[in-house]
């Protein structure tokens, strides 16, 4: 996974290094999916805390699934109040 945190629209590409003969599903968290792609990127339009998960099926039927890294998209409110004064090094 790569960018996992920032603004809205945030997209997250999602990379699975799998064997051919494995099925490949991932749930971004967001109500969306994708599978049988070993990349596959998705777009997150909503503020929020999203906890992607990965399910891999092998020709056996035996299923993995694990969590991937916490995706957070818009970061919060910023509450601050600007200060007047100018401070300069050395003073």
């Amino acid at each position: 996974m790569s960018n996992y945190s920032g603004c809205p629209p945030l997209d997250v590409q999602f990379d699975v290094n799998s064997s051919v003969s494995n099925t490949i599903y991932i749930d971004f968290g967001d109500g969306l999916s994708g599978s049988n792609s070993n990349s596959v990127t998705n777009t997150y339009y909503n503020k929020g805390t999203f906890y992607p998960t990965l399910t891999i099926t092998d020709s056996n039927n035996c299923q993995l699934s694990i969590y991937l890294d916490t995706v957070i998209v818009g970061g919060g409110d910023i509450d601050f109040e600007p200060s007047s004064e100018i401070y300069k090094a050395n003073d």
